[in-house]
Formats: C-alpha cells, sequence, structure tokens
C-alpha cells in the first residue's frame, strides 16, 4: 500500500530517482560530467532522422522510434535475455528511424550503459527515456552517448537559473547552549558557516560569483540548444516551461509519449477508428517469481519516513526537503510555470 493517500507509483519511482541521483552527483561531480558532454564530439542528428526518406523496412511516410525496455513496475521483467546490440541492430535493420532507450535502474532496470552500448550497435539517433529531474541528467544523457531531448506535453522544463541558499542557525543553537569559537585565515573563511549570516560584503561577492554561474549556464544551454544567447535569456531566469512550450521555445526536440506515438503511427498507417491493433515486445514468460512488492516502504527509507514524521511533511515529500535542508551549496529553483 503507498505510504499516504494520493500516492502513486510515480511518486514512488520519482522518490527513488532523487535518491539515486544525489549519490551519481556524489560519485561523479557536476564539473565532471559537463567537461565530458562538452568533450563529446559526433552527434546525429535526430530531427533529420525523422524527415528522411523512408528506410528499409519502414511503411510509406511511418517513422518508427523503438523503443530497448528490460523491466516495467506493472510487469517486471520483460526479456530475460536482454541483448541490446541485437535488440537496437534489428530495430534499425527494420527500418526504425531513431532509439529510445529507458535508464531508469530501479523499476525499469535501465543504465546508462544500456544507452552506450545500443548506440554502439547502430547508425541511427538514440535517445535516453527516464524521470528526468534536474539539469544534472541533461549533461549525463549527453556524456553517454543521446542524441536527443523528448518531454511529454505536461512535462516540467527549464530551470535555467542559478540560486544559493544557506542557513543561518546562529540563534536557535544559542538557544540550544551551542556556541562556536573560530580560527581562520582570512577575513571571510567562515563565510559559509551555519552560525551567522553572512555580511554586505559577503553578499556582493556571493553575488558576483552566482552571475559569473548563470553566464556559464546561459552559454552551456545556448551552445547545446543551438540558440543565441538572447534567445536563451529569453527563456531563462529560473523560469520552467510545459513541454509544449519548450518544444516552441527550442529547449527540447519532440514532445511525445507512447499514446501519441501509436496514436500517429495508427494515423499514418491507415488504420480505421474501429479498427484495434496489437502492441508486440519482447518479454519473457510471466512468472510468479517475478511479482514485486508495490509498497512505498521500500522506496523511501525508514530513517526519512521517521524525519518526514518529525517534521510534519507528507513522506513523498521528504527526500527533497531534507536534501535541501543538509546539502547547501548552488541548487536550482523553480518558482513558476509558464504555459
Amino acid at each position: 500500500m503507498p505510504d499516504e493517500v494520493g500516492s502513486t507509483i510515480l511518486d514512488d519511482i520519482v522518490s527513488a530517482r532523487r535518491l539515486t541521483l544525489e549519490e551519481t552527483r556524489l560519485a561523479v561531480p557536476l564539473e565532471r560530467v559537463q567537461q565530458m558532454a562538452e568533450e563529446r564530439q559526433e552527434r546525429r542528428d535526430f530531427a533529420a532522422a525523422l524527415t528522411a526518406a523512408d528506410g528499409l523496412g519502414a511503411a510509406p511516410g511511418l517513422r518508427v522510434i523503438a523503443e530497448l525496455k528490460r523491466a516495467s513496475p506493472s510487469r517486471g521483467l520483460l526479456r530475460q535475455n536482454y541483448r541490446r546490440p541485437d535488440i537496437a541492430w534489428g530495430y534499425a535493420r527494420e527500418g526504425a528511424s531513431a532509439l529510445s532507450v529507458l535508464t531508469e535502474e530501479r523499476y525499469f532496470l535501465g543504465s546508462l550503459q544500456d544507452l552506450a552500448v545500443a548506440r554502439q550497435a547502430v547508425e541511427i539517433p538514440v535517445l535516453r527515456k527516464d524521470f528526468i529531474l534536474e539539469s544534472y541528467q541533461i549533461y549525463e544523457s549527453v556524456a553517454a552517448g543521446a542524441d536527443a531531448i523528448v518531454a511529454e506535453p505536461a512535462t516540467i522544463t527549464g530551470s535555467i537559473g542559478v540560486v544559493y541558499a544557506k542557513f543561518n542557525l546562529g540563534n536557535l543553537l544559542s538557544e540550544l547552549g551551542v556556541h562556536f569559537d573560530f580560527v581562520k585565515s582570512a577575513p571571510n573563511s567562515d563565510a559559509m558557516s551555519i552560525a551567522r549570516a553572512m555580511t554586505d560584503g559577503e553578499l556582493a561577492q556571493l553575488n558576483e560569483t552566482i552571475g559569473h554561474l548563470y553566464s556559464a549556464f546561459i552559454a552551456k544551454v545556448a551552445q547545446g540548444r543551438r540558440l543565441s544567447l538572447e534567445q536563451t535569456e529569453a527563456v531563462a531566469k529560473g523560469r520552467i516551461w510545459s513541454g509544449l512550450a519548450a518544444k516552441e521555445c527550442g529547449l527540447i526536440d519532440e514532445v511525445g509519449g507512447l499514446s501519441a506515438a501509436v496514436a500517429i503511427a495508427r494515423d499514418r498507417a491507415h488504420i480505421a477508428e474501429h479498427q484495434r491493433h496489437q502492441l508486440v515486445t519482447y518479454r519473457a514468460e510471466r512468472r510468479w517469481l517475478d511479482l514485486r512488492p508495490g509498497s512505498a516502504e521500500a522506496s523511501t527509507p525508514w530513517a526519512i519516513r521517521a524525519a518526514a514524521g518529525a517534521l510534519g511533511i507528507p513522506n513523498r515529500w521528504a527526500p527533497a526537503m531534507i536534501e535541501i535542508l543538509v546539502r547547501g551549496g548552488v541548487m536550482l529553483l523553480c518558482p513558476f510555470i509558464e504555459l
């Protein structure tokens, strides 16, 4: 059972993805991922692949983005022998215009290695399909070999901005009897201490640093999305966009999901509305041992649930809120949505 009313499997997946993302970020810092993305040379044109002449095996006017998926939350393991190169090559041979690779680890049993291996086996573009929650994952996708970014129409996209948050717990700690003595080698050495507020001079220096970070962020987005600095600035400033608006702004390549893809395929294959179709997937025979627990207890560690209870916040909000409390440093905040 979910840990509270209103919690869904998507809530569980997002909570688990946030925890996994934090572990990944600790292992490979953002600066390293950005460097790897910038060093990547060869990229395949996703838009051109969807507008090119009909490929081998493709129906006239039909473009197929074929998906590689090892498992799903509802069905468990789909394919026992998940031979990624063979599947990718088979899709390309039969006329697929591009590949979509599931990389979420816990519920779909995917990985970035799946994307890299599939891409090596074919010459068509490959996109990453995952729960994208932070800009870190965009750089990570490019570094791993993804050729395009695709979003659902209601996907929250953007948040091109930089905000710094620092807690001043000096008064609270003092009331608890906790006092600090500082030994420092420079006037600003303790500027990041939680025991005091920042001075005007420190705030001015921090504001300048944030400005440099923002300018670098804008430049990287402009380069990656092939936009001018003026176009990028117009959609930045911390704002977030729906998938539809992001497509118009040039922040993503295509809008769509499985249902939309099926509808488009039916239309281009001239299948009448009253006619049924069958979706064929690679899957292993279902066994009772493949059953997976649906409880949110598995996705929310007991320590976080205990902290959520103490703070009086919903369990599914706890991972993100606790991360904000303990992480500090530069964070991206989303103040409003542009539709």
